[in-house]
Parts: structure tokens; C-alpha cells; sequence
């Protein structure tokens, strides 16, 4: 890898964990549980800490992520694993474990909508 690829990915990642910190305060409410409660999806990139836009399922393990991030974080095959905490998948994310996930992107664009929605009738009050 040349010297200044290495530098503008640590740009780039500097420039992400900064974004993350803004983020960080409303991870708490930012989970989608199912009927059951048996799943749970996050709204946000465990790399990054930023929202998901376009989410990306791990075949080996179920835990989703942003495509773009990981996407990044892999490009260079050096031995990535799930960053999930006690992700029982000790097998390095590869390309072809990524799957698009248009359940989890119909949730976002649900979310999404709705605090339209809420801040629209809020405006109103």
C-alpha cells in the first residue's frame, strides 16, 4: 500500500471516529426489536458508530454493518473479525460473507419516515 493511501485512509477514519463521538449520545434508543424480541438490529455501524445507510449482513454470524465502512476496513485482507462484543464468529469477514439486507434497510427507511413524521407534528403544535 503506498504512503499516501495509508494516510488518507487514517484520515478517513479519523474523520469518522470525530463523527462518532457527535453520534454517540443516542445509541441507547437506536435498536429495532422484533415481536418476539428476539433480534436485535442496530442502527448504527459498529466500526463507526455512524448511522447505517446501506446495511450488509455477515452470512457467518447474522450481525450487520454499513457497507461502505466495512467495506473499507477490509479492503486490504489483513485478518478482520466481526467487531461485534463475544460475536462467536472467529472467522475473518471476507467479500463474499457480505449479503445486502433489504429487511434491515426497509427498517431504517421505517425509522427514517417516521421522525419525519414526528418532527413534522411537532412543528405543527
Amino acid at each position: 500500500m503506498r504512503w499516501n493511501q495509508k494516510l488518507e485512509d487514517t484520515n478517513y477514519m479519523n474523520a469518522v471516529e470525530s463523527e462518532a463521538q457527535k453520534n454517540i449520545a443516542g445509541l441507547d434508543e437506536d435498536l429495532i426489536m422484533e415481536d418476539f424480541g428476539v433480534e436485535v438490529v442496530p442502527f448504527h455501524d459498529p466500526w463507526s458508530k455512524l448511522l447505517i445507510k446501506h446495511p450488509v449482513r455477515n452470512k457467518r454470524c447474522g450481525h450487520i454493518y454499513d457497507r461502505e465502512t466495512v467495506l473499507m476496513i477490509i479492503k486490504d485482507n489483513i485478518g478482520i473479525l466481526c467487531p461485534v462484543r463475544d460475536c462467536p464468529n472467529l472467522s475473518d469477514i471476507k467479500l463474499e460473507h457480505l449479503v445486502k439486507d433489504p429487511d434491515v434497510e426497509q427498517e431504517l427507511q421505517k425509522r427514517k419516515s417516521d421522525k419525519i413524521k414526528n418532527e413534522t407534528s411537532s412543528d405543527e403544535d
